[in-house]
């Protein structure tokens, strides 16, 4: 089912978002006022068909299957033309694990949308964030 709706994309509530972030070791070890600025600085919006094919984790591509509350909300801001773009984090060039919004890039997926997701490119970790 392909649909010509036009969406904005907004980026990331971090703030949000760090209920998420604190599941992996790296984000709760430098906090989260250091995940937020480390996130902002080290992501950038990209469409998602050019990871899709990447080593996914940590996604479910079957909308059907996801919490009803979940799809509830989708169903909302979809009918508004706004969503939050989901979170992935980039490990490698071949490894990609979704840390937040599967419902929003199933929900898309699902009408024929590739959305705009944010992409947390790990490669810097090491470095001051």
């Amino acid at each position: 089912m392909a649909v010509s709706k036009k969406i904005e994309f907004t980026p990331p509530n971090f703030t949000e978002e760090w209920n998420e972030a604190k599941r992996y070791p790296e984000f709760k070890e430098m906090g989260k006022s250091a995940f937020i600025k480390f996130a902002k600085k080290n992501g950038k919006q990209i469409k998602f068909s050019s990871i899709k094919n990447k080593g996914l984790s940590n996604y479910n591509p079957k909308f059907k299957n996801l919490e009803e509350p979940k799809k509830d909300r989708f169903f909302k801001a979809f009918e508004k033309g706004v969503i939050e773009m989901s979170v992935f984090i980039k490990w490698n060039d071949s490894q990609h694990e979704l840390m937040a919004g599967n419902t929003r890039v199933s929900g898309l997926n699902m009408v024929g949308i590739d959305p705009l997701i944010w992409c947390i490119d790990m490669k810097s970790l090491g470095n001051e964030y």
